[in-house]
């Protein structure tokens, strides 16, 4: 598991930082996303090529319901976070929309606990969590990535708000940084 963290945040962060800054300096913001779904087919068949099935699972349910629950619990987590400052909702964390969202996602998330501790093939076995290594290993690599991700989201920011830098003189400087996780993680 750690190899593989530390390729992906050593490979990702200078490539997708480079590659972003360009894109942003150059292009526009929103080429990232025709990079993204452009490598989408190369990414698929090397994973087809590469990750040949070893032996066939026995037929498993879908659990619908639990999938369901667990978007709408994701979904309004997020909208509900991402909006509160939005100048549309004067009312910040009182907004009607807020507001919506919290109840919301307080059912869903209780709902699908009650889901996947009840379901005999659940989307996520939550009886996992009860083996100690298990769960310490899945909090350190959350606080590892959240730690990551808002340090390389607040370095672009203070690259290029407060210090004055360009996106590609952003994603230059961010190159280190990950090559430095990608060695030594």
């Amino acid at each position: 598991v750690a190899i593989y963290i530390a390729c992906a945040f050593g490979v990702g962060t200078p490539l997708g930082t480079f590659i972003g800054g360009v894109s942003a300096e150059i292009l526009s913001w929103r080429t990232i996303f025709l990079i993204t779904t452009a490598s989408a087919p190369l990414v698929l068949l090397c994973t087809w090529i590469f990750f040949q099935e070893r032996e066939r699972a026995k037929e498993k349910h879908f659990d619908f319901l639990g999938v369901l629950l667990y978007l709408i619990l994701i979904g309004s987590l997020v909208i509900g976070l991402a909006n509160v400052k939005q100048p549309w909702t004067t009312e910040g964390i009182h907004s009607p929309w807020i507001m919506s969202c919290g109840p919301l996602f307080i059912l869903s998330f209780s709902g699908f606990i009650w889901r996947e501790l009840s379901y005999s093939e659940p989307l996520i076995n939550i009886r996992l969590f009860k083996i100690r290594p298990f769960t310490l290993g899945n909090l350190s690599i959350f606080v590892v990535a959240t730690t990551f991700f808002s340090t390389i989201t607040y370095l672009s920011e203070i690259f290029e708000k407060a210090l004055h830098y360009s996106k590609y003189q952003s994603g230059i400087l961010q190159i280190p940084f990950g090559l430095y996780i990608g060695i030594c993680g």
